[in-house]
Order: C-alpha cells, then structure tokens, then sequence
C-alpha cells in the first residue's frame, strides 16, 4: 500500500502541475464495512476509498481526475499465485467479473470524471446497501461470509 500511495502522490503532483492527466486507484468493496478475519485487507482498502476520495475533490478544477475503482471479485491469476486453494470456486458466476470488464468500466468513469466506479450492477447495488448499514450489521455479514479464515 505504501507503493501506491507514493506513486499516486508522485503522479497527482506531475500532472496537476501539467494541468491535466487521469489517476486511477483500485481498492474493493471490502472498504466499506469492517471486516473481519480480513481486518488488514478491508482497513487498507478503506484508506485507499478515502485517500482517493479526498485527491478527487482536491483536484477538482486542476485538469485531473481521480478515480477509485472498487470492484468485487475479479478472476485472475492472484488466488492461483498466492495458493489460495480453490480461489472463485464457491463464488457464483454472475459475481464473477473478468479484468476486461473491470477495465472497460474503470477507464470509461474516469473519462467521465467520476470519483467512484463500482464495477458490475450487483456491486452497485452492494455498495449501495453497504454504505446504508451500520457498521456492527456489517462486521456480523462480513463475519458469515469468510468465518475464521
């Protein structure tokens, strides 16, 4: 997380000096709510949500757009990698979304000027109803969903 917070900061002084230019962050619905069992992984996403919130209206006006991106699952080579066994198995297809999708959604609401983009109809949906919970509804739903992993 230091590396991007570094380069974001880095690159988000470069092109406002240009007076122009798009940085996109990506962090996860995780940073929404607390999450248990994934303490480290939701409370870094969550400062990276709040990080690129703050660039985005900092920069309003500069010619440059942040954009935080906060998709769901995506299917990639990182469970695989990291020797998650089974990785998306137990994930139904329809939650599943391809790294074309993601991109084609992330560079499409940057190129709006978007703050947020949460890929997919059933993660804006999510997020929607994340956002409206109270957080000891949403540490008990997170806790459900990944229990003492």
């Amino acid at each position: 997380m230091d590396l991007q917070i570094l380069g974001t900061a880095v690159h988000a002084s470069s092109v406002t000096t240009r007076g122009s230019g798009t940085i996109i962050n990506v962090s996860s619905l995780d940073g929404l709510q607390p999450t248990p069992h994934h303490a480290t992984d939701g409370a870094s996403k969550a400062f990276v949500n709040s990080f690129s919130a703050s660039l985005h209206h900092e920069s309003r006006g500069s010619g440059v757009t942040i954009t935080n991106v906060m998709p769901g699952y995506v299917r990639t080579e990182f469970t695989r990698t990291a020797g998650i066994d089974g990785g998306l198995d137990g994930v139904p297809s329809w939650m599943v979304l391809t790294p074309e999708q993601v991109t084609h959604q992330a560079l499409n609401g940057a190129a709006a000027g978007r703050a947020v983009v949460v890929p997919g109809r059933a993660y804006r949906a999510s997020a929607g109803v994340l956002l409206m919970l109270p957080s000891r509804v949403g540490r008990r739903i997170f806790s459900r969903l990944a229990p003492g992993q």
